[in-house]
């Protein structure tokens, strides 16, 4: 953990899906491995120190919505603002910005739970070079930036809020 977040700050927590099964049906219904769980356990428990999200984007692949039901068990609690995206599965740096450039300005923390490699391509556009290298499955990037305006922290960079891997 690095720090709590502001009062008047947006709030970006990147998440990435628990560890996968190798094959299933399709790459979009593969299902977390057992130690998926334990890996969400270690990476988000700490979640509980922040604001609670005001909103959760989460690609609809069974594995990031798999990823959310952990974490909602984790922390107790039902997320009542939850808008999952066909758009966000396998999504590239371009199209996650596109998603969050709709995000209202009311909203001031946000989850999105999706995919590398654009996850990753993310953090490394909102934070400072090298502050992330690798988003191994299960970590949580928290970025923060001291502005109440989503559309000026998307052009900005941020600070690096929470971090937390499960290596």
């Amino acid at each position: 953990m690095i720090s709590k977040t502001a009062a008047s700050s947006k709030n970006l927590f990147i998440i990435r899906h628990g560890k996968a099964e190798a094959e299933a049906e399709t790459d979009y219904k593969r299902r977390l491995k057992p130690r998926a769980y334990k890996d969400l356990q270690c990476t988000s428990i700490d979640l509980r120190n922040y604001d609670k999200p005001d909103l959760i984007v989460c690609s609809s692949a069974q594995r990031t919505r798999e990823t959310l039901a952990c974490i909602q068990n984790i922390h107790q609690c039902t997320y009542t603002q939850v808008k999952f995206a066909e758009s966000l599965y396998l999504a590239d740096l371009n199209q996650l910005l596109n998603v969050l450039s709709q995000i209202p300005e009311r909203f001031k923390t946000v989850w999105i739970i999706g995919h590398n490699p654009g996850l990753l391509e993310l953090c490394q556009l909102f934070l400072t070079p090298f502050a992330i290298t690798q988003l191994p499955t299960s970590a949580i990037a928290g970025i923060s930036w001291n502005t109440n305006s989503w559309s000026a922290a998307l052009q900005t960079k941020g600070t690096l809020c929470y971090w937390k891997t499960s290596k």
